[in-house]
């Protein structure tokens, strides 16, 4: 581990990790994450690859994950044993929600970077986290933020069949009137997203005429 890599370490132990053990996450490697009843809270630190000696950055990703809502959209959960940010059904990245980059080189003052990931940490990305661990609350997250086929998953966990069914007709719709979704570039790629969401909505039965 290089000089950089210890003092983005320094600044995750002096901000985050004490916050963590408080709320009783379990900790491996880069990766933060905790089980509750039917989600799991997974947190990633992730270092740039453009890291170099001189100069170095890092964020911290989040998000909820719903084992159900997985089974039901993939058949089958992809989560491994050790949970990773990049698996879960709510990513906060794909969401909308700012993630900064912090930077770290061999001058900073590794405690003030600490003070100002705690703040963002307890005051943005904490709050978002205990919102949305309601599987109800993540179903509004998703549905708000474009991924329809997502939500109507977590609707159809929730036995709300009806609401699945609008939010499948309305991804369709979208998909089917999207300029972008259907230039020349993008239609293949297009006529493939509609054929694995119709062939998911009428596997579970959410084709209506």
């Amino acid at each position: 581990m290089n000089d950089i890599s210890k003092r983005i370490a320094s600044v995750v132990e002096l901000s985050l990790s004490p916050f963590f053990k408080a709320e009783r996450f379990q900790k491996r490697g880069p990766h933060f994450y905790k089980f509750g009843d039917n989600f799991i809270q997974v947190v990633t630190v992730q270092s740039s690859l453009g890291n170099t000696a001189a100069s170095g950055r890092f964020r911290v990703n989040f998000g909820i994950h719903f084992p159900a809502v997985a089974e039901v959209l993939l058949a089958a959960d992809p989560m491994p044993q050790i949970p990773k940010e990049h698996y879960c059904i709510l990513r906060a990245i794909l969401l909308g929600v700012h993630l900064p980059w912090w930077t770290v080189t061999p001058t900073t003052d590794v405690r003030t970077i600490a003070h100002a990931l705690s703040g963002h940490w307890q005051d943005d990305a904490w709050p978002w986290m205990e919102k949305n661990k309601s599987l109800s609350e993540a179903a509004q997250t998703l549905e708000h933020d474009g991924d329809s086929w997502s939500a109507a998953a977590a609707r159809l966990v929730l036995g709300e069949r009806e609401e699945a069914v609008r939010l499948v007709k309305a991804f369709i719709v979208c998909l089917e009137s999207s300029p972008e979704a259907n230039s020349p570039a993008n239609k293949k790629l297009t006529l493939s997203r509609l054929q694995k969401i119709q062939g998911w909505a009428s596997q579970h039965q959410l084709m209506t005429s």
